[in-house]
C-alpha cells in the first residue's frame, strides 16, 4: 500500500536579536521637571525653562530605530546588578549586544570592563573596545598618544599636588584652563576653570584635588571656534559633516557660581557615562532614571506587531531598548590652545582683551546639563559648521580621522577640537561611544550626511554583526595550545597511547570528568538563579 508523505514546512529562520544593555540605577531628573511642566527661570521670570528630552523618550526612540532595521530587540537596565549581564545573555541568546553601559557603581572607570566581559562571552558588541575606552578616559594619556603621533593638542602640564609650578617657567602662557584629568561629561568645567594668573591657578588646582581626588590637567586656553568631528565606520571610517557649538553671551554673561537653589534646586550629578558621547559621549550618562515600567509598556505594545519572534511578554528587568542618554554632546569642550590667542581683532568673534572684559567661551557642566542655568542658553548648535575655508575643513577632517585611528576607535566616535583664529585645529579630546540620542551632536552630524536616525543606528548594529564568528561546519578544531599536552599526544612521545591521533588531548581522568560535570551543573544552577528576575523562555516565545 502506497503511503503519502505530507510535506513539512521549511523551518523559519529566527530574526537576529539585539540585546541593549545599559545602566541607570536612579531616577531621571528630567522626568521630574517634565512632570512639573515648564517653569519660569529664576533669573528671568518672563522666560520658561527649555524642555529637555527624558531618558524614557530617548530609550524608546533608539528601540524603534533598531526595530526598523528588522531586528528583535531586548533591553535590560542593569541597575548596578552585574549578575543581570549573564542572566540576559543566557535568556535572550543575542546575536549582538548594543553596549550603552558607561558607568557602574557610579564609577565611570568601570566602563571598559563591560566590552571585555562581552568578549569573554564571545558575543559581538557595538562601539569601541575596552582598551580604547581605557585610553580615552585619561586625558593625559590621550594627549601623550596624540602628540606622539604628531597630532596637535594644546601645551599642558599635570599637577598632582602642591606647590603649583609657575606656568611661564614651563613656557606656557595665560589664560590657562584647569580640569580634572579623568572626568568627562564636562565634569569640573566651569567659568572658573579658565584662569589668568597664578593665584587663580592655585585655587582651581586645589578645587580639583579636593572635589575630584585626582590630578589637575592644566592647558593653554584656545580662543576660537568649537568644532566636533563625528566619525562613523571602520573600513574605511567616514568623517561626517562637522558640528559647531556657537557661543552667544551678548545678552548676559553666565554666572557659573549661581546658587544651586536659584538655578534649579537639583541637577544631574557630575559624571558620564565619549562618551561620546554619545556622549558623548557620548554615550548612560549622569542623568537618572526611574521610568522602567513606562518604557517596558511602550516596548511591549510595539513588540506585538513585530512578528512571531518578538517576545509576547517581558519581565520588569528586561526593558525595551534605547540609548541611555549619554553625556553631553559637546564633550567637555575643555578649551585649550597654544599660547595666547592670536591677534586679529578684526576677525569675526575675535577675543576681547582683558581690559575690555575677557570672557572664556566654554561648554561648562551647567551649560551642557542644566536648563535652569543661564549658561544653558549661551550656546547654539550648528551642523554642518558654516564659513569654514575648504582647506581648513579638510585639515580638521584629516586630523579627526587620524586621531580616530591612533586611539583605536571603532564603529563610531567624536573628536572635539578648538580652531584658533588662524585656522589651526587643536584636539581637546577623543570621545569613544558618544551620545547616540536622537538630536545629539553625533546624530546631528549623521543627519547632515543624509542618513536617517534608523539608518545610522542600523549601520552601527551591522558593523558589530559583521564581527560574529563564522559558522563553518567544515572548520577544523583549534589545535591544542599547551606544548606539553601536544607532546603527550604525538606519536613520538613515549607516553602516547596506541591509536591516539597526533595532537589529540588525552581522555580526562575520572576526577576530571567529575569536576567537569559538577561545573556544568553549577553553571546551570547559576544561570537559573540569575535569570529569576527576567522572563522565562516560555514567556518570550
Amino acid at each position: 500500500m502506497a503511503t503519502t508523505t505530507t510535506p513539512q514546512p521549511a523551518p523559519t529562520k529566527r530574526r537576529l536579536r539585539v540585546l541593549v544593555l545599559w545602566n541607570q540605577p536612579e531616577e531621571d531628573v528630567y522626568e521630574k521637571w517634565k512632570q512639573e511642566g515648564p517653569q519660569p527661570l529664576a533669573w528671568n521670570p518672563d522666560q520658561l525653562a527649555s524642555e529637555v528630552g527624558t531618558v524614557e523618550e530617548e530609550m524608546n526612540a533608539l528601540l524603534a530605530a533598531v526595530r526598523q532595521n528588522g531586528y528583535d530587540v531586548f533591553c535590560v537596565n542593569l541597575r548596578d546588578e552585574i549578575e543581570k549581564v549573564l542572566a540576559s545573555v543566557t535568556l535572550y541568546e543575542p546575536d549582538v549586544i548594543f553596549n550603552l553601559v558607561e558607568y557602574f557603581y557610579d564609577d565611570e572607570t568601570l566602563e571598559p570592563h563591560f566590552p571585555a566581559l562581552y568578549e569573554l562571552y564571545d558575543i559581538p558588541y557595538t562601539g569601541n573596545p575596552s582598551l580604547t575606552l581605557q585610553l580615552c578616559q585619561n586625558k593625559v594619556r590621550t594627549k601623550v598618544l596624540l602628540e606622539d603621533a604628531g597630532l596637535p593638542t594644546s601645551p599642558y602640564f599635570v599637577v598632582e599636588k602642591e606647590p603649583i609650578p609657575d606656568p611661564q617657567e614651563l613656557e606656557l602662557h595665560y589664560p590657562l584652563i584647569v580640569k580634572p584629568a579623568r572626568e568627562d561629561a564636562s565634569g569640573g568645567i566651569e567659568a572658573e576653570s579658565v584662569v589668568t594668573n597664578h593665584d587663580a591657578l592655585v585655587l582651581r588646582c586645589r578645587y580639583i584635588f579636593k572635589e575630584f581626588e585626582q590630578p589637575a590637567l592644566v592647558e593653554e586656553y584656545i580662543e576660537g571656534r568649537e568644532i566636533h568631528a563625528a566619525v562613523l565606520g571602520n573600513k574605511p571610517p567616514e568623517v561626517l559633516p562637522l558640528f559647531e557649538m556657537e557661543f552667544d553671551d551678548s545678552e548676559f554673561y553666565p554666572d557659573e557660581d549661581e546658587d544651586e537653589d536659584e538655578e534649579s534646586g537639583e541637577f544631574p550629578t557630575e559624571g558620564d557615562g565619549e562618551g561620546e558621547g554619545a556622549g558623548d559621549g557620548e554615550g548612560a550618562d549622569s542623568r537618572e532614571l526611574d521610568s522602567d515600567a513606562a518604557i517596558e509598556a511602550a516596548a511591549l505594545a510595539e513588540a506585538e506587531g513585530v512578528g512571531s519572534d518578538a517576545p509576547a511578554t517581558a519581565a520588569p528587568e528586561a526593558e525595551p531598548a534605547s540609548a541611555p542618554p549619554a553625556p553631553a554632546e559637546g564633550g567637555a569642550p575643555e578649551s585649550a590652545g597654544p599660547g595666547a590667542p592670536a591677534s586679529g581683532g578684526d576677525e569675526p568673534g575675535a577675543p576681547e582683551s582683558e581690559e575690555e572684559g575677557f570672557r572664556p567661551q566654554i561648554i561648562s557642566y551647567r551649560a551642557k546639563w542644566d536648563p535652569n542655568s543661564k549658561a544653558f542658553y549661551t550656546m547654539d548648535a550648528v551642523c554642518p559648521a558654516e564659513n569654514l575655508e575648504p582647506e581648513v575643513e579638510a585639515h580638521i577632517k584629516a586630523i579627526a580621522l587620524r586621531a580616530y585611528q591612533v586611539m583605536g576607535c571603532r564603529d563610531y566616535a567624536r573628536i572635539d577640537m578648538r580652531v584658533d583664529y588662524d585656522g589651526n585645529p587643536y584636539i581637546l579630546e577623543v570621545n569613544p561611544n558618544p551620545d547616540l540620542a536622537d538630536g545629539s551632536a553625533y546624530v546631528m552630524c549623521s543627519d547632515a550626511s543624509g542618513r536617517t536616525y534608523a539608518q545610522v543606528i542600523g549601520e552601527i548594529v551591522k558593523m558589530a554583526l559583521d564581527r560574529r564568528p563564522k559558522d563553518d561546519a567544515s572548520a577544523k578544531p583549534a589545535p591544542v595550545s599547551d606544548h606539553l599536552l601536544r607532546e603527550y599526544g604525538s606519536p613520538s612521545s613515549p607516553s602516547a597511547k596506541p591509536g591516539a591521533p597526533a595532537g589529540s588531548a588525552p581522555a580526562p581522568s575520572n576526577v576530571d570528568a567529575a569536576s567537569t560535570g559538577d561545573a556544568q551543573s553549577n553553571t546551570g544552577e547559576a544561570a537559573t538563579d540569575a535569570s529569576s528576575t527576567t522572563p522565562s523562555s516560555e514567556e518570550t516565545k
